[in-house]
């Protein structure tokens, strides 16, 4: 099913995928809700200069009422007693250096610890199929793949991006960028080596709907 969610790309300094998803998510189901990026960064406990990670604002959209269906292999308690060790470990070199040097580590300890206790310690690692029943099911589908293999380019980069639909050979996405893509369409087999970068198991995805009141 192709959803028509609002587009909104990153801000100019490339640092605000996460904030664009969001507010491309937050527009799509509240349309009179219009978040400034200031506004985001504080939901989403920005900092500047990092890239975001996705914990304190899943906790602080929960409260807000949205449903949030979260699906990954992180180990959230070995991440928060071995920090960057645990990086390296689950994603190999390349990957966890990026993330350790793009990151506040010990602030991300900290949300963790938070962070369980509302989402738990036990989480299912998603396939294609998982994606396809969420929006089936009218939920927004954000996942964290690698940048550069979206686009055949070596190296690494966390990245948000929206799916939009998934078929037998493709997958639409809203990539807010930079450069900006909206409702690109990419092959499968693309899709697949930057969401399952380095391997496999480490496919996510967070899904949102708009609790019913």
């Amino acid at each position: 099913m192709k959803k028509k969610i609002p587009f909104y790309s990153n801000t100019s300094d490339d640092s605000h995928c996460y904030q664009a998803v969001i507010k491309m998510m937050v527009k799509y189901f509240v349309p009179g809700k219009d978040f400034s990026w200031e506004e985001l960064d504080q939901l989403t406990a920005k900092k500047k200069g990092k890239w975001t990670w996705p914990m304190q604002g899943l906790l602080n959209f929960q409260k807000m009422g949205f449903e949030i269906a979260n699906y990954e292999e992180f180990d959230y308690q070995a991440f928060i007693k071995r920090g960057g060790d645990y990086l390296v470990e689950k994603y190999g070199k390349e990957a966890a250096e990026e993330q350790i040097k793009m990151s506040d580590i010990s602030k991300e300890q900290r949300i963790a610890k938070e962070f369980i206790k509302v989402f738990g310690t036990k989480f299912v690692l998603p396939t294609l199929k998982t994606i396809r029943d969420f929006l089936r099911k009218g939920y927004i589908a954000i996942v964290n793949v690698n940048y550069y293999p979206l686009y055949r380019q070596p190296g690494y980069s966390g990245h948000f991006v929206i799916v939009l639909s998934i078929d037998k050979r493709s997958v639409r996405l809203h990539d807010p960028g930079l450069p900006r893509k909206d409702n690109m369409r990419i092959p499968l087999r693309q899709f697949l080596a930057a969401w399952e970068y380095p391997d496999g198991r480490s496919r996510n995805l967070t899904a949102f709907k708009l609790k019913k009141t």
